[in-house]
């Protein structure tokens, strides 16, 4: 089976796109032709993350740098009001942004905060995509935490056009990873090396 990794003008939404698994996703479909928004908290690292996919971009397209926090039902729509301005198109949305933690003993604070990050703004991201979707028969890509979520709109928007797929990336060392570990670099470089001891291929 072929694969079409063109996306030569193709408008994509990464949230979480300021290090990581978005970092890499935002640039390369950025190397692939298509036009970005990279998306995060820091406005410095958004920039950062922003040149190198102009710098890996056929046609040296500049990213649409978005800053904010998708826990935040107005930042959220805040985001989505400048995506729809700046580009009138959208084509794939990467729903990437997240939280580490969401453990038995968090507050309720924090179980809120997680909620909000993980799930709720994913939720919301897709309502305000849907019609820009459903025009471009577009892609939704989600974490596999939204696994749910993912059947639920693969099933109501795949007679639209609309794709929603889920990804699971298993363990991969991103600064999330390291942070919500708490433990020192010495602990962590065991730990992983326990964790790819568990997978089929060591890594």
């Amino acid at each position: 089976m072929a694969f079409n990794l063109d996306f030569t003008d193709k408008v994509v939404l990464v949230t979480g796109s300021s290090s990581g698994i978005g970092e890499s996703t935002a640039i390369l479909f950025s190397r692939l032709g298509a036009k970005v928004i990279v998306h995060g908290r820091s406005r410095s690292r958004v920039s950062d993350v922003a040149l190198k996919c102009t710098q890996v971009s056929p046609k040296q397209y500049k990213p649409l740098e978005v800053i904010s926090d998708v826990a935040n039902e107005e930042e959220v729509d805040r985001m989505m009001d400048e995506v729809i301005a700046h580009f009138h198109q959208l084509d794939v949305v990467v729903n990437n942004a997240g939280l580490g933690g969401g453990e038995s003993n968090a507050s309720l604070k924090e179980w809120d905060a997680f909620m909000n990050t993980n799930l709720r703004s994913c939720y919301q991201i897709c309502l305000r995509a849907y019609p820009l979707l459903e025009k471009s028969k577009g892609v939704i890509i989600n974490n596999s935490r939204l696994d749910m979520l993912t059947r639920g709109l693969a099933v109501l928007w795949g007679p639209k056009g609309i794709r929603v797929n889920a990804v699971n990336p298993g363990q991969i060392q991103t600064p999330i990873w390291e942070n919500a570990t708490g433990l020192s670099k010495e602990e962590r470089d065991v730990l992983w090396k326990a964790v790819c001891k568990k997978t089929p291929v060591g890594r």
